[in-house]
């Protein structure tokens, strides 16, 4: 992975998670390309809807950063009202009843080659229902 290290707000982020911001974009979209485009179980036939929109403020992308300050692991989470809201967020039937939303809605999510198996991807969607808990 060809990923910058990095700067939010003059410092570099090493061993952490945390909001990945407009900086971050090529990274976290080289790591889903990357990680995808592997997977064994399918076959990436569109790539250009794996890229994050830093314009689309419906969407949290969280980042999580090694020792070296290199992006290791990311997910994207939304907010569904409705089943129908969140049948349109990722494309299939949702048969929930309404009293289970708001909920939150997880998806691309990557880990980097190397760093599978040890709970990173876990540790994303802890954070991800933590940010929601917190914004009410």
């Amino acid at each position: 992975m060809s990923a910058q290290v990095p700067e939010t707000d003059g410092f570099t982020r090493h061993d952490c998670v945390g909001l990945a911001r407009a900086p971050d974009c090529e990274a976290v979209n080289a790591l889903r390309l990357e990680t995808y485009s592997a997977a064994p179980e399918f076959r990436l036939l569109r790539p250009d809807l794996l890229a994050w929109d830093t314009r689309d403020a419906s969407a949290i992308v969280l980042g999580g950063w090694d020792g070296t300050g290199r992006l290791v692991a990311t997910i994207q989470c939304r907010v569904a009202g409705s089943a129908a809201h969140a049948e349109a967020q990722i494309g299939v039937s949702v048969a929930m009843a309404a009293g289970h939303f708001p909920a939150v809605v997880m998806g691309r999510a990557a880990t980097a080659p190397g760093r599978t198996g040890r709970g990173l991807n876990s540790v994303m969607r802890w954070h991800c229902l933590m940010a929601a808990r917190d914004a009410g």
